[in-house]
């Protein structure tokens, strides 16, 4: 249902979460399972509260649930139906997406900047995409019992609003000190799973204050290849490679000599070659001989 990606790096602690951040959690998890949002009238009912601004506490998602589920034979969906373990694992990094991501804490003192995410998010009810920026506070595995365990970052996120901005030059801007879902209310979600994260870094504005460039990093690993539609601007030549003389001639428009000057020339017997060989490769063996002479070995 949630394939086990990435791996924790470091600082592992146990802890206990309390009612609501097990609701936001749970909450965001059930909202974001493909198999549960296939369903037609949990996706309806979805789209419904979403449109008037209500997003659906977690004992209305499990109703929902239960109600667009009758019979659930699937483990994987009647684990994900119950609440998790309010006992969890807490990691201060996490890997993933090819990104070595670390929270905020973790970076105290440090040079390297990697509590930077981006998220990219579709809303249902106007297939509109906002993109959202933040920092990583915390890493948590949450406990599904046998059917395994969910990863999620909670982060701090910029409100979308009146925290970011773009710049003279198409720069993206963001304030940390203006945010949203910072989780003091139910409603709130502070969390996404792991598996949806990209990572940004910031640099500080020397001039606006609180203000902070955001610019996009690079998985490791990976390069750009460019477009399928940059094959059209690329020259293709098509060269027959059967005789030596094609790889050999025309280099910078001048035809290569395939005879030493320096060198006497000797004759050679064509009858003495394999048999099994073929033309080009009889062609081919009698240019380089008569290329570097008879001290080739």
């Amino acid at each position: 249902m949630f394939p086990q990606v990435g791996r924790p790096t470091k600082g592992r602690q146990v802890v206990t979460f309390d009612n609501k951040t097990l609701t936001q959690a749970h909450r965001y998890i059930l909202s974001n399972c493909f198999r549960i949002a296939a369903t037609s009238e949990f996706k309806s009912e979805l789209k419904r509260r979403y449109r008037y601004g209500r997003r659906p506490t977690n004992s209305q998602l499990e109703n929902m649930f239960d109600q667009t589920n009758e019979e659930i034979v699937d483990l994987d969906l009647r684990a994900l139906s119950r609440a998790p373990n309010s006992i969890a694992f807490s990691f201060q990094g996490f890997n993933v997406n090819g990104f070595a991501f670390r929270t905020v804490e973790s970076e105290q003192n440090k040079k390297v900047q990697n509590s930077g995410i981006m998220v990219q998010s579709m809303h249902d009810n106007d297939d509109h995409e906002s993109t959202y920026y933040g920092r990583l506070n915390d890493v948590i595995s949450l406990d599904y019992g046998s059917r395994g365990r969910i990863i999620l970052f909670r982060c701090d996120w910029v409100n979308t609003t009146s925290g970011t901005k773009i710049d003279c030059l198409i720069f993206t801007m963001v304030n940390f000190s203006r945010l949203i879902h910072t989780g003091e209310r139910e409603e709130h979600e502070p969390f996404i799973l792991a598996s949806q994260d990209k990572m940004v870094y910031y640099v500080l504005d020397p001039k606006e204050e609180d203000w902070y460039y955001v610019f996009r990093h690079t998985p490791r690993d990976t390069y750009n290849m460019g477009d399928e539609n940059d094959i059209d601007t690329m020259y293709f030549v098509d060269i027959n490679f059967s005789s030596i003389q094609s790889l050999l001639s025309d280099i910078n428009g001048e035809d290569v000599e395939l005879t030493r000057s320096d060198v006497e020339g000797s004759i050679v017997d064509g009858m003495h070659v394999a048999g099994n060989e073929t033309d080009d490769e009889i062609l081919i063996e009698f240019c380089v001989f008569l290329h570097f002479g008879e001290n080739l070995s």
